[in-house]
């Protein structure tokens, strides 16, 4: 089944497993695979009111699930095509085709979301003294308030009930209109990477209560206007992947790039314009990257990094 040339690809790992959500016309759909090579679609659709334009899109798995009766869960979170914020999620233990069950989101975040707003999430303290902090983030511009990127949370402290957060941009603006969102999560910071609006790929360093001031990570010659980015965790706690699209030169085309501590190491040359990015790690730090081919802007394709070097990893989702 093929997916939209510009549909979210939102790539969860439970750590034995990996499953990628897309979009095709407006159903939200699930493909599955035990080792990152081969992949099986979900019978089920978890969705069929996304936008015909494409729906942002974003996941996340949690193993010890204190708003789900402590179990292991996978969530979605989407925005559908009456431009409301919108969440479901399923519990993995009940095995098969697990049902899928909405959760209810606040009155007062389901509009919040602006029209050019993108969906990133993630998940700290996923233990059994805490039952996970859940994150999501988005842009909006609250009534007489400068646009800004807010980050929700849920918690045992809240009730598990969506709240707000700190904000994370403090100077108005900052964002570039319509930036992707991409969030790294580990127990003691939240990292959230964004395009500014000088077309610097940046970074964010916080939490619950405060975020740093953002730090440049590409300058914006190195990158694509409006590129995609998408991130996962490495070996190194502190420095996870950071993916994005280089911007072209006379001398190189626009190529996929995989950041990670301080070096940018090119992925793939081929990406279809106006497509998405979606990354996960399975096991200690075998990362897969999904993509979308210039050749085949319908399917979704995969490259694979062990530890050494980057490959191509073949086809997830084809294009018919």
């Amino acid at each position: 089944m093929p997916s939209l040339i510009n549909s979210d690809l939102a790539a969860v790992s439970t750590g034995s497993g990996l499953y990628l959500y897309y979009q095709n016309d407006r159903s939200l759909h699930e493909t599955y695979s035990a080792d990152g090579k081969s992949w099986t679609a979900s019978s089920t659709i978890v969705s069929d009111d996304l936008s015909d334009e494409g729906s942002p899109i974003t996941a996340y798995y949690v193993k010890y699930d204190g708003s789900m009766d402590k179990k292991e869960t996978i969530h979605v979170v989407y925005i559908d095509h009456q431009h409301t914020l919108r969440e479901k999620a399923k519990v993995l233990s009940d095995g098969g085709e697990a049902q899928w069950v909405e959760i209810d989101v606040p009155d007062s975040l389901k509009k919040a979301p602006i029209e050019t707003s993108t969906l990133a999430s993630g998940v700290a303290n996923d233990d059994t003294t805490y039952y996970s902090f859940q994150w999501v983030f988005f842009v909006e511009s609250p009534p007489e308030e400068d646009i800004r990127v807010a980050g929700i949370i849920r918690n045992s402290k809240n009730g598990w009930v969506w709240e707000h957060a700190a904000d994370l941009i403090e100077e108005p603006a900052a964002a570039l209109p319509g930036t992707a969102l991409a969030n790294y999560v580990t127990t003691a910071t939240s990292r959230v990477f964004l395009q500014d609006h000088e077309e610097n790929l940046v970074q964010y360093n916080g939490g619950y209560g405060s975020w740093t001031n953002k730090e440049t990570i590409i300058s914006s010659n190195g990158v694509l206007l409006s590129t995609p980015i998408a991130a996962a965790s490495s070996n190194e706690t502190e420095h996870p992947h950071v993916f994005y699209i280089s911007r072209a030169t006379d001398s190189n085309t626009a190529a996929i790039q995989d950041y990670q501590g301080s070096t940018s190491t090119r992925v793939s040359g081929s990406y279809a314009p106006g497509s998405r990015l979606g990354a996960a790690t399975l096991g200690c730090d075998t990362v897969y990257l999904f993509h979308k081919d210039t050749s085949s802007p319908l399917a979704i394709s995969s490259a694979v990094f062990d530890g050494g070097s980057w490959k191509s990893n073949g086809t997830v989702v084809g294009s018919s």
